[in-house]
């Protein structure tokens, strides 16, 4: 179930992740939260909460979702990071 405060922000957009570590949110919300976060919110999440929980590959990857956890998204979160298309650089100590 998604309550209309929650539907309410996806439909705004332009999550921070200021905004984003004070919500309190089931799985189907933050599902429908995700593409409605800013760029920098969204790497942060993919950074610090996402990629931490993917299970450890051996490389090479075997399977594609191995391969997209361990060497696509970093891969592409770096590139964007260098390209300057993000508030970036921060380090571990800014996400908290």
């Amino acid at each position: 179930m998604i309550r209309p405060e929650i539907q309410n922000l996806a439909n705004r957009g332009n999550i921070t992740w200021e905004e984003w570590q004070q919500i309190r949110c089931n799985s189907y919300e933050q599902e429908i939260l995700y593409p409605a976060m800013t760029n920098d919110c969204l790497i942060k999440t993919i950074e610090k909460y996402i990629l931490p929980n993917c299970r450890p590959t051996k490389t090479p990857a075997i399977t594609y979702d191995e391969s997209l956890a361990a060497n696509f998204v970093p891969i592409l979160i770096e590139r964007l990071k260098k390209k300057g298309q993000l508030k970036l650089p921060f380090s571990e100590k800014n996400l908290d």
